[in-house]
């Protein structure tokens, strides 16, 4: 009988279980640059949807802020108090019947509004800030959205800001499409207030607000919003509450 000839195979260069060393780091550097390549855009994108989604939100505060003016004989909110009660605490309740404080909270944070440590702007402005007569445990919910002093109390001049305490009428208001009434104080996780570098939409160079005449949208600072003493707020005293956001009087038009 003869025996069977045992068949020799020889390894095929191709038929490797594994990678070598050099072949493994070439393929860790390749991914490592195409992360810093990518990881920027995506960053972007991201804030891109934060500011779709905080426009949103004012638009909807926008059409709550008509909605109570015309059950409120044409005012502007206002519940007896000053500030910074009434931006941090009252309009919340007074806009209550048209968007709810539990359910409807949502509108009042910006996904962008991320400092750290805190839940959101408010309560960080309330525990750093202060004391301004508003405490942390006075806050209803997460806010990132700021109510302007012009719009409840008498009009900036003179280098001050009168505290004294009115309801005022949306009439005051001349220039409805450019006169802004609230706006997003979002901060970065290691951000500062708007106007200071810190805005979680574009530092200084631009934030999110809503007008009075419902509409809301993204603007650019000393461009198409004016600077004023109080950069923080830009245009909330520029012209008074009948001025316009280039910061002139309502007969500039």
């Amino acid at each position: 009988m003869k025996r069977a000839l045992k068949r020799i195979r020889t390894p095929s260069p191709y038929s490797r279980a594994g990678f070598t060393l050099i072949e493994l780091l070439v393929v860790i550097a390749i991914i490592a640059i195409l992360a810093a390549m990518l990881l920027p855009a995506l960053a972007k994108a991201k804030q891109k949807a934060y500011t779709a989604n905080c426009i949103n939100n004012l638009r909807q505060i926008g059409i709550t802020q008509t909605m109570y003016s015309g059950d409120n004989q044409d005012r502007y909110p206002w519940a007896g108090n000053g500030w910074a009660t009434t931006p941090l605490v009252d309009v919340f309740n007074l806009y209550s019947p048209y968007i709810s404080i539990n359910g409807g909270a949502k509108f009042y944070h910006c996904p962008a509004d991320q400092p750290k440590g805190y839940a959101a702007w408010n309560f960080w402005y309330a525990a750093t800030q202060g004391p301004y007569g508003v405490t942390t445990n006075q806050l209803i919910f997460p806010d990132s959205y700021y109510y302007l002093l012009s719009f409840y109390a008498q009009d900036y001049a003179g280098g001050t800001v009168s505290i004294l305490k009115k309801q005022r009428k949306t009439a005051e208001a001349k220039s409805p499409a450019q006169k802004y009434f609230m706006t997003c104080n979002a901060l970065a996780p290691y951000g500062v207030l708007p106007g200071q570098g810190g805005s979680a939409h574009g530092g200084n160079l631009g934030n999110t607000i809503v007008f009075v005449d419902s509409h809301a949208s993204y603007v650019r600072h000393n461009v198409e919003i004016a600077s004023t003493p109080y950069a923080n707020d830009r245009d909330w005293t520029a012209g008074g509450l009948a001025g316009n956001a280039n910061g002139a009087g309502a007969d500039v038009q």
